[in-house]
């Protein structure tokens, strides 16, 4: 598909209900998108194996539901790790993978704002789903224009959860970080680190020993203060994680 700029709607709808189509086109990337390019473009294609590559970095039309329904009920689909999400408008990824069952990896919601709506229901009954991220630094929750409103309801019960170092917003349950994930914070340059903290004071009388544990898996320890007291701190390796 060699457009590069298209007119609204322009591909929407184009293979639903193909349930025979193992592969997807390539999908040139647009100079920017309308309202409905994709949407429901390969709706409940369920023996399709992967997404295209997307990389969605400008969206002209301010009510766009660009990508809506774009692969709901794919549900041969694992990975969307070669989508990236870097721009938002109202409703733009709602229910983007509705239904994807064997979809475990998310794609990359790289955006740092989004907008009403923006990604509903977006992975609403992936039951293997155990990775995201998403980097918008703040979320409104109200729910006629909550930014993720039941966004992972449904979702695997563990997994990991990328949020920008910066972002204030701390909500989980099904609009926001599902129960029970693990969150992991992600600089500008792509710097991941642990969102496990040690804090506190070390007042034991004269010279202290400080020992942190850390695994293979995540190595990084940052963001420790040495007080007052004339504390030492050690790191070891957990070779076992």
């Amino acid at each position: 598909l060699p457009l590069t700029k298209i007119p609204s709607n322009c591909y929407k709808y184009m293979f639903k209900d193909c349930t025979s189509l193992l592969n997807s086109p390539n999908l040139m990337k647009l100079d920017s998108l309308t309202t409905g390019v994709y949407a429901g473009m390969f709706e409940n294609c369920k023996s399709l194996k992967a997404t295209p590559t997307i990389d969605i970095e400008t969206i002209l039309n301010p009510f766009s539901s660009i990508c809506e329904a774009m692969f709901r009920g794919c549900t041969s689909i694992k990975s969307a790790a070669n989508v990236t999400l870097n721009a938002t408008a109202p409703l733009a990824y709602m229910d983007m993978f509705l239904g994807c069952t064997s979809l475990k990896i998310g794609a990359n919601i790289t955006a740092t704002s989004l907008a009403m709506n923006a990604c509903r229901n977006m992975y609403n009954g992936c039951s293997n789903l155990s990775y995201i991220k998403m980097l918008a630094l703040s979320v409104r929750t109200d729910s006629n224009a909550g930014h993720l409103a039941d966004w992972v309801t449904g979702v695997a019960p563990t997994g990991t959860f990328v949020k920008h170092k910066d972002a204030t917003w701390d909500i989980t349950g099904n609009s926001g970080v599902p129960e029970g994930w693990e969150v992991i914070y992600e600089d500008d340059e792509g710097n991941q680190t642990s969102a496990t903290m040690v804090s506190g004071y070390i007042t034991t009388n004269g010279a202290s020993t400080y020992s942190l544990r850390r695994s293979v898996s995540n190595p990084t320890i940052s963001n420790v203060n040495v007080g007052i007291y004339g504390t030492t701190m050690t790191t070891t390796t957990d070779e076992n994680g």
